[in-house]
């Protein structure tokens, strides 16, 4: 177990404050940055309901049943493919492993299931809930675009706060290693939002967003069966 983890993992991460780099005021403004975009979060994914306070049903509503089968299918069908990509993209593999392993190994069930179900809802609001505001206000043209890049850039970015210990420890070497996983979450964001589009709806990117989180956190469990020199990631 130690050569494996020795090989799959660049980044050493400091087991205690001694071995950690003293460089306090990179801590204390990467530790603000993340604040401050959480609070932006925060902010935007509660916009969608202020907005639409008078009428939810333009936020929250399920079209046909059709439609909601085929929200479901599509976060399916991402979830394949990012099993697919586990096994042929080897820059993908670790980062994965690295940015969200330790959420969805083994044994990891109800934190899953809590940041899939409160999480997702929240993710949904502040980007593709942001956007039907858009859509509203604007259609669907240059400004909507500029602001959708904007608020799906912050989502992207927000999810190196799974790593903020190495983040602190190791500045470059995390985001380098975070990269990869980063950009498929940044694609990802494509379809999502195309549902959000082509629906008028919160509802089907959140339900895509479900299917892909669970069945991927189930392929994922497959592949650490196969790929045992993962699974040093699932420590911290």
């Amino acid at each position: 177990m130690k050569s494996s983890r020795n090989k799959a993992e660049p980044i050493q991460v400091p087991t205690n404050s001694q071995e950690r780099p003293k460089n306090r005021p990179l801590t204390v403004v990467l530790k603000l940055c993340f604040l401050c975009i959480r609070s932006v979060e925060l902010a935007l994914a509660l916009a969608p309901i202020w907005y639409f306070r008078n009428n939810l049903g333009l936020l929250f509503h399920l079209n046909t049943f059709t439609s909601v089968v085929a929200a479901a299918i599509v976060g399916l069908v991402m979830a394949i493919i990012g099993r697919v990509m586990l096994d042929k993209i080897s820059g993908w593999q670790g980062s994965v492993s690295f940015v969200v392993g330790h959420i969805m190994g083994p044994n990891r069930w109800p934190t899953l299931l809590k940041k899939v179900l409160l999480g997702n809802f929240a993710e949904e609001m502040f980007t593709r809930g942001v956007l039907l505001i858009c859509l509203d206000k604007y259609g669907l043209g240059s400004v909507t675009a500029a602001i959708w890049l904007a608020i799906h850039v912050i989502w992207t970015i927000g999810h190196i706060g799974n790593r903020q210990e190495n983040l602190l420890a190791a500045p470059k070497a995390t985001v380098q290693k975070c990269l990869p996983h980063l950009a498929v979450i940044l694609a990802s964001s494509i379809p999502l939002s195309a549902l959000a589009i082509i629906f008028s709806s919160v509802i089907h990117p959140l339900l895509a967003h479900y299917a892909l989180n669970i069945s991927f956190a189930w392929f994922y469990r497959r592949y650490l069966a196969l790929k045992p020199s993962e699974q040093h990631y699932l420590q911290h």
